[in-house]
């Protein structure tokens, strides 16, 4: 317990605190891992298409081995980022290390991805379009590693805060 801050419109003069809102960031956390949730249950969607993909290409094709990856990250992600999620928000502290394995999951993904596209751009012959698909990709890693370090960050305040039960 803290005494109150004069800076902390959240607590009564005079009285101890264990954590405020101003404190601990909880609205941050909470929206964050709620987003977070929301990005992992788009997964759901997401699957299907990739196990359709994968009857679809043919045997020859550059990619056919990267899609086995890309349906095991994919569920690693639906299946860890939601559940840790999920206890994120009940604050169980168990939920932090299974919401770790998820961001791995993702790193992952991220990871084939990018040699997925490196695999593409080697069978494009045509330099404007592999600039165009550059461009795209660039921007796609970027919001994406932009989203993944700041689940991090608010998963790393989840541990520095201890709020979790």
């Amino acid at each position: 317990m803290t005494p109150s801050s004069p800076d902390d419109p959240y607590s009564a003069p005079g009285v101890e605190v264990e954590h405020s809102p101003l404190q601990s960031g909880a609205g941050f956390l909470k929206g964050w891992t709620i987003a977070d949730l929301v990005f992992c249950s788009f997964k759901f969607v997401f699957i299907p298409f990739s196990i359709i993909g994968a009857f679809t290409i043919k045997p020859g094709n550059v990619l056919k081995p990267t899609v086995s990856l890309e349906i095991i990250s994919q569920t690693g992600i639906l299946i860890f980022g939601v559940t840790g999620n999920i206890l994120l928000l009940l604050k169980k502290r168990m939920g932090l290390p299974i919401a770790i394995v998820a961001t791995l999951f993702t790193a992952l993904h991220i990871l084939n991805s990018a040699y997925q596209l490196q695999l593409t751009l080697q069978q494009v012959s045509d330099h404007q379009r592999a600039s165009f698909m550059m461009v795209g990709a660039g921007s796609m890693f970027l919001f994406r590693f932009a989203l993944n370090g700041i689940y991090i960050f608010v998963l790393s305040r989840y541990w520095k805060n201890n709020i979790l039960q």
